[in-house]
């Protein structure tokens, strides 16, 4: 601390002990200074914020030679429904092959099963996409007898895509 500020601050003390009726029997005696201790330096805090599954400190600066991940930009859907879709798209393909393979809606509604379970097993599925291949999917099925029903809780699975 700079002799400046201390002297400050023995000023406001002794005025402080002064205005309170210090000073005389029992308090302090004469014209004691009291120097008062400076408060501590604020410390950085570290803030951490929870961004997706992710903890991300906010305000903390990054150490020499490291490097940042950042959230996923993309959340991951959750597994739990990735095992439903897949068991709704075996009854959908067990369904199908019981149909003719002379229909023609057959042969693209299986199509599009492969291309939901390869859209599936990416890192990253492009959650548009799927949805837009389960929702046609169920309402492709909807016009093939025999498949009607294999498709049904499906369709409470695209939203939750």
């Amino acid at each position: 601390m700079k002799h400046g500020s201390t002297t400050l601050v023995s000023v406001l003390a002794l005025a402080i002990v002064t205005a309170c009726g210090g000073g005389g029997s029992g308090g302090i005696t004469d014209l004691q200074a009291v120097t008062a201790a400076a408060p501590p330096p604020p410390t950085a805090e570290r803030v951490v914020t929870i961004v997706g599954r992710e903890r991300v400190a906010t305000n903390a600066p990054p150490a020499a030679n490291t490097i940042q991940a950042r959230p996923d930009p993309v959340p991951r859907i959750d597994p739990l429904v990735v095992q439903g879709v897949q068991a709704e798209l075996d009854k959908i393909e067990r369904a199908l092959s019981l149909i003719d393979d002379s229909k023609v809606e057959k042969h693209e509604a299986l199509e599009i099963v492969r291309d939901a379970r390869a859209e599936l097993q990416k890192t990253r599925p492009n959650k548009l996409k799927l949805r837009s291949l389960l929702g046609g999917l169920v309402q492709g099925v909807q016009t093939l007898d025999g498949v009607r029903s294999a498709g049904d809780f499906l369709g409470r699975l695209v939203p939750m895509v």
